[in-house]
């Protein structure tokens, strides 16, 4: 067969796959399965890699990651067997009428900071979807707690001021060292069939699994079983966040042998002296903060008397719930931004290109329209997940755009798609912005008015707790929004952007309702505080630019007008009289929780999100653009016969003589042809351009 006769033929084949592509409903789902596949760069090799979808995709032929995914899985299973996660049994030794469950590999590409490539992930995972209630599981012991966003910021920012160290913790394969309390039953994962009947084997769960629906509890248990042998006591404000507080003296005590020389000088200088950790738990990553290495280095110690430690994973606090830690120890700052997870978000929709068009703001000051039903294809959910994550997290200043776009998530259409391209577009374009924590807020050398939460009516500057709150009025629907921002050592902590659940009627009942709503996130925020031993003040200060909600509140006074919502202002007045918070008159222009209320003109929102963000160090900057991943143009060969024509190149295809399915044969050939070009299709747009430049190629061949 002649080089012309094979493009030919497998030009044939290909148009002939792609024929179910002429469907509209095809052509979205496929663009939808396609928006989310994203290729990873390893750091060291340039190579780009697909995520696959399941191990057969992992273990084929075709697939140059196989050796790399079958060393994955076998170190999984290596895993189950040193912890002895299952027993194996013949069909006798199986109760009457005991049903078993599966497993399903999961296949995953774990990135780090920078994007890139850290690890390939195999996880061998119970079918938990199988279980029934009461006789696999407890329904009520099914959930694992993991801290908040605000009590992760909250350890942050303590450890800027204190200049504490920054430490993070990762238990290998947690879920399968908690202890068992159903008797569960599996197939054999590895498919060993018994000898006798042929059938495959059966395994008894011996301890817990990753897939089974008590797992997160019972690791959970274990874990807080381990932490009170520590003598580390669990808040009341935040059960997930722990502290402890020991005798130098003590701490050597407990240490191995091994790492007691390393200590000692230090033990003998102030043996007495006390040293705190505090500990914020998120499933099985621990993040540290401590005032010594001796008590950080005792605890992970005190863990592997337990625990299997990833000893990789334990460190220096850099990357946690993907956002990048860094910080300048001699200066006391340490910054925390997610350009990382912002940049691949910004790729999934193909707004990385230079010359895109440069938003000033979030998010356009003219109102979203209510749709009745959802009138696009696009991947709305998904996009609007990530970014609610990423603004949860380090993004304040996109907080009330992400929200509004969320309320119309089972009802979008293109005006929404176009407004949720235009935040991506923003965030990527001010992807460098972090949040900043600083050790000592009076010494700030800032050129713009309150710079980093230093408010200019802040005359008690010593107090590193502030909030800021306020609302708009019947803005949304005949509702109004309510938003505060609650900033800690010269960054923030706590922030909401919500929409009330009632209508207020006057612009007064609003701000005291916001008013309420943030107050009792201060007093819960103060009470933590106090717990952790670190509430230096008696109250908090509340900066309230609406003179109405600050007297009412200062007053004892019974309002006629008041009365529809008189048990909500009385609570702020009692909270007020008891002196755990403190009203202080601002400026409209000078209110920084106006962000979370209205969109606002560019001008504006530029000056007040740089009251809660700052721009990271260059140098940081020029480190994350030497590592970032920027997918390369497809590149096409030019027939010389025809300047019009374009041939797609198909070496290194795989060629099958006999195959039944043609459609298969399409979908891997465009899959192959990815790979190839290292580009991942961003939507359905790019995806009907190949397919028109498929069908003119062989139109121009023939």
């Amino acid at each position: 067969m002649c080089i012309r006769d094979r493009v030919l033929n497998d030009q044939f084949k290909i148009d002939e796959a792609i024929r179910f592509l002429e469907e509209h409903k095809s052509v979205a789902q496929f663009a939808e399965n396609s928006l989310r596949k994203v290729m990873f760069r390893h750091p060291e090799t340039g190579k780009l890699h697909l995520e696959p979808k399941n191990k057969w995709e992992a273990l084929h032929a075709s697939n140059p990651d196989k050796p790399i995914w079958e060393k994955a899985m076998n170190k999984e299973i290596r895993q189950f067997e040193e912890f002895k996660v299952w027993e194996e049994l013949n069909d006798c030794d199986i109760p009457a009428g005991t049903k078993r469950l599966g497993t399903k590999w999961i296949l995953k590409i774990k990135t780090g900071s920078d994007g890139q490539i850290e690890k390939f992930k195999a996880r061998l995972c119970m079918l938990g979807n199988l279980q029934k209630e009461h006789v696999h599981y407890d329904p009520e012991n099914v959930y694992s707690p993991v801290m908040s966003y605000d009590s992760f910021r909250t350890l942050l920012a303590i450890g800027a001021a204190a200049d504490y160290e920054l430490r993070s913790a990762d238990i290998s394969g947690a879920f399968l060292q908690g202890e068992i309390d159903k008797d569960i039953y599996i197939k054999h994962p590895g498919g060993k069939l018994d000898p006798t009947t042929g059938e495959p084997m059966t395994c008894k769960l011996m301890a817990s699994a990753y897939g089974l629906k008590q797992s997160p509890k019972l690791f959970a248990k274990a874990l807080q079983a381990e932490f009170k042998s520590g003598g580390l006591t669990s808040m009341i404000y935040d059960p997930c966040l722990y502290s402890a507080t020991h005798t130098r003296q003590y701490l050597f005590d407990q240490l191995d042998e091994s790492m007691k020389e390393t200590h000692r000088k230090f033990v003998v200088e102030e043996p007495n002296k006390q040293e705190k950790l505090y500990v914020g738990v998120w499933v099985d990553d621990l993040s540290l903060c401590h005032s010594s290495s001796l008590i950080g280095d005792w605890f992970i110690s005190h863990l592997r008397k337990r625990f299997v430690i990833n000893e990789k994973a334990t460190g220096e606090l850099s990357y946690m719930l993907s956002a990048r830690i860094t910080r300048d120890r001699k200066n006391r700052i340490l910054y925390m931004d997610q350009s990382a997870a912002i940049t691949r978000v910004a790729e999934k929709c193909g707004l990385t290109d230079d010359k895109g068009r440069n938003f000033k703001s979030p998010m356009s000051t003219a109102p979203l329209t209510k749709h009745v039903e959802k009138s696009t294809d696009f991947d709305y959910l998904s996009i609007v997940g990530s970014l609610l994550h990423i603004c949860g997290v380090s993004r304040p200043d996109c907080a009330f755009s992400v929200s509004c776009l969320a309320r119309h998530s089972k009802t979008a259409g293109d005006e929404h798609v176009e407004a949720l391209l235009r935040l991506v577009r923003y965030l990527y374009l001010t992807r460098y912005k972090a949040i900043t924590y600083r050790g000592d807020v009076s010494k700030m050398h800032v050129p713009t008015v309150f710079e980093n939460g230093v408010h200019p009516l802040d005359v008690n500057k010593e107090n590193p707790t502030k909030l800021f709150v306020d609302s708009d009025f019947a803005g949304t629907g005949g509702r109004s929004t309510a938003g505060f921002v609650v900033f800690m050592n010269g960054g923030p902590v706590i922030w909401s952007s919500k929409l009330m659940k009632v209508a207020a009627t006057s612009s007064s009942e609003a701000e005291i309702i916001a008013a309420v709503e943030s107050v009792k996130t201060a007093v819960h925020f103060r009470a933590l505080l106090e717990e952790l031993g670190l509430c230096k003040v008696k109250h908090i200060d509340v900066y309230e630019d609406n003179l109405s909600c600050r007297m009412s509140a200062e007053s004892l006074r019974c309002h006629k007008k008041a009365r529809h919502y008189q048990a909500k202002l009385r609570y702020l007045q009692d909270v007020v009289q008891a002196g755990m918070i403190k009203f202080h008159q601002t400026k409209t222009t000078d209110m920084i929780a106006d962000l979370f209320t209205k969109p606002l003109m560019s001008p504006d929102h530029h000056r007040l999100a740089n009251t809660m963000l700052s721009e990271l160090p260059e140098k940081i900057v020029q480190l994350s653009e030497e590592a970032r991943v920027t997918p390369r143009p497809v590149t096409l060969v030019d027939d010389a016969t025809s300047s019009n024509d374009c041939i797609i190149d198909l070496e290194g295809f795989e060629e099958k003589e006999d195959v039944s399915d043609t459609r298969s044969i399409g979908c891997q050939a465009i899959v192959q042809l990815q790979q190839k070009m290292s580009l991942a299709p961003r939507s359905k747009y790019e995806m009907d351009k190949w397919v028109s430049l498929m069908r003119r190629r062989r139109t121009n061949l023939t």
